[in-house]
C-alpha cells in the first residue's frame, strides 16, 4: 500500500507528500511579522479523537485496524478555536461549521519564529561576551590593586 485515504477522514502515504508552492503560484508576497508573539500566543495540546460512531453509523474500514489504530492514539495539535483567534488566515470554517487548521501554513511562521529567537540569541551572547570581559578587566585590576599593597 502507497497510498490510504480512510472515510473517517485521514490520509496515509508511504513516500510523503509535496504540495505545490512554486513561486509561480503566488502573487502579494509579503514578508511575515511578529512570527514569534503569534506562537507564543498558540497553545499545542494532545488529545484523543472522541468517539462518535453508533451502530448505524459506520463505515466500509470501521474493522480496519488502521482505522482504529488511529483514532485510539494520542495525538498532538491544536484546537482551531484558539488559533483562530492569533492566526485567522489558517482556519476555515467548514459547510457543517465545525473549524479546520491550515497546519502547513504554521510552518514558516514557526520557521520565522526561530529566527527571531536567533537573532535575540545572539545579541544576548554578544552583551553576555561584553560583560565577560567587563569581569575579567575588573579582576585583573582588584588583583592588580591588592598585589600593590
Amino acid at each position: 500500500m502507497n497510498f490510504y485515504v480512510c472515510a473517517d477522514g485521514w490520509l496515509w502515504t508511504k513516500k510523503g507528500g509535496y504540495f505545490g508552492s512554486d513561486i509561480k503560484f503566488k502573487k502579494d508576497i509579503k514578508p511575515l511579522e511578529s512570527s514569534l508573539d503569534k506562537i507564543n500566543k498558540m497553545a499545542g495540546v494532545r488529545y484523543k479523537f472522541k468517539e462518535e460512531y453508533s451502530e448505524n453509523d459506520t463505515t466500509p474500514y470501521e474493522n480496519d485496524s488502521l482505522a482504529k489504530q488511529f483514532r485510539n492514539n494520542e495525538r498532538f495539535g491544536f484546537i482551531a478555536q484558539d488559533v483562530e483567534k492569533v492566526m485567522p488566515e489558517v482556519v476555515k470554517t467548514m459547510p457543517d461549521k465545525t473549524k479546520a487548521i491550515a497546519y502547513m501554513d504554521i510552518i514558516p511562521v514557526v520557521v520565522e519564529a526561530m529566527k527571531e529567537q536567533n537573532t535575540q540569541i545572539q545579541t544576548l551572547q554578544s552583551i553576555i561576551e561584553l560583560q565577560q570581559a567587563q569581569i575579567n578587566e575588573l579582576k585583573t585590576r582588584i588583583d592588580n590593586c591588592c598585589k600593590d599593597k
